[in-house]
């Protein structure tokens, strides 16, 4: 009887390493899949930015003004698209701490009937 159960004890303790050993493995597996991705966008990122050297490296003085006009232009657009984003959410801040004082008003003023009434 002992035996058995030690016996069974021991399938079991065997079969735990076997899940344990199982999981790990998958998680390696999922690990190298993600490190695989990240490496081939890494490579795609490094090739765009080796054709664009390459497109920029070909152009005249001329044509390179005229690309870096239109890079000032696009980053101006998105800061000034981002100091607008900016300014609305200062504007939306400022009205919620008006709205929070307001409120703080009215149940200090609440509080204040509640204690009155009580005495």
């Amino acid at each position: 009887m002992l035996e058995k159960a030690k016996q069974k004890f021991d399938s079991m303790k065997e079969e735990r390493t076997k899940k344990k050993a199982e999981k790990k493995r998958m998680r390696l597996e999922a690990e190298a899949e993600e490190l695989r991705i990240m490496q081939e966008r890494l490579a795609q990122e490094r090739e765009a930015l080796e054709m664009e050297k390459n497109r920029l490296l070909q152009l005249d003085d001329k044509a390179l003004m005229v690309e870096l006009i239109f890079a000032v232009r696009g980053f101006h657009e998105e800061f000034t698209t981002i100091k607008d984003r900016q300014n609305e959410l200062e504007n939306d801040l400022a009205d919620l701490n008006s709205r929070l004082d307001s409120l703080a008003d009215d149940i200090e003023s609440l509080e204040s009937k509640v204690y009155s009434s009580g005495d």
